[in-house]
C-alpha cells in the first residue's frame, strides 16, 4: 500500500514533469530521483517512469491535433529513434542495479547541465546525414535513460532538421511517443516496472501534458525548469554518491 503523501508527491511530480517535458524538455529529470527517494531501486525507477511517458505523449499529441502535422523531417526520424530506444532499453535492463544507479546518477547530472541551454534554430534545409543518426543516438539515450532525452531530440530537430522551436517541440513529442511503448515493453518483460507507482505518475502526466501542449506556444517555463534542474542535480548526486 502506497502512503497517501507518496501518492500526492508522485501525482504532483507527474503533472509538473509532463508539463515541462512537452513545453521545453527536462521534466523527467525529476522523476527518477523522486522514485528512488521513495524507496524504488534505480532499475525499477528507470522502468516505472516509462508508462507516464507513453501516457503524456498520447495526451500531448491529442492536444496538439490541428496545430501541427507529421512532415518529412519528423517521419524520417521515427524509425531510427525507435530502433535506438529498443537497443538502449535492452542494454540497460541487462545491467545490475548498482551499475544502473551510477549510470543514472551520472547521466542525470550531465543532462541537467545540458538542459539548462536552449538550442537555437538552424536556418536552411534539413541535413539527412545528421537527422537519421542523430535521431538514432537520441533514441538510444532515451531507451537507456529517459531523463533529459527531450533536450537531445530538440537539438536533432533544430540543428539537423532545420525546424523552428515550435515544430521541434512537436517532433520531440512524436519521436518520444513512438519509441516509449517499445521501451516500456522491454522494461516490463524484465520485471523492472512498479505498476502502482507507474500508474500514479501516468495520471499526473496526462494532466500535465495536456496543459503543457496548450502552453507550448507561449513559453513561461523558465522558473519551473530551473527548479527541476536543481532537484535533478541533488537527486543525481544522491544516486552517484548513495
Amino acid at each position: 500500500m502506497i502512503e497517501p503523501l507518496h501518492v500526492l508527491a508522485m501525482l504532483g511530480a507527474g503533472v509538473v514533469a509532463a508539463y515541462v517535458n512537452v513545453v521545453a524538455g527536462g521534466g523527467s529529470l525529476l522523476l527518477i530521483p523522486l522514485l528512488t527517494a521513495l524507496g524504488a531501486t534505480a532499475s525499477v525507477a528507470n522502468g516505472s517512469i516509462r508508462l507516464a511517458i507513453v501516457v503524456q505523449g498520447i495526451a500531448a499529441l491529442w492536444a496538439f491535433r490541428g496545430t501541427h502535422k507529421l512532415d518529412r523531417q519528423i517521419a524520417l526520424g521515427l524509425v531510427p529513434a525507435v530502433a535506438g530506444a529498443a537497443l538502449g532499453a535492452l542494454i540497460i535492463v541487462a545491467r545490475p542495479d548498482d551499475e544502473v544507479r551510477r549510470i543514472l546518477g551520472g547521466v542525470i547530472l550531465f543532462a541537467a547541465c545540458l538542459a539548462a541551454i536552449r538550442p537555437k534554430t538552424q536556418t536552411g534545409t534539413y541535413k539527412l546525414w545528421l537527422l537519421i543518426p542523430g535521431a538514432a543516438i537520441a533514441g538510444l539515450y532515451g531507451g537507456l535513460v529517459q531523463a533529459g532525452v527531450g533536450y537531445f531530440f530538440l537539438v536533432v530537430a533544430t540543428w539537423a532538421g532545420a525546424m523552428d522551436l515550435s515544430r521541434a517541440n512537436y517532433a520531440k513529442v512524436v519521436w518520444t511517443t513512438a519509441y516509449s511503448p517499445i521501451a516500456l515493453l522491454v522494461f516490463a518483460r524484465s520485471g523492472t516496472v512498479d505498476w502502482s507507482s507507474a500508474s500514479i505518475l501516468a495520471v499526473g502526466s496526462a494532466i500535465g501534458a495536456v496543459i503543457g501542449a496548450k502552453a507550448a506556444m507561449r513559453g513561461g517555463t523558465r522558473f519551473l525548469r530551473w527548479m527541476i534542474l536543481a532537484a535533478a542535480t541533488a537527486g543525481g548526486l544522491n544516486l552517484v554518491l548513495g
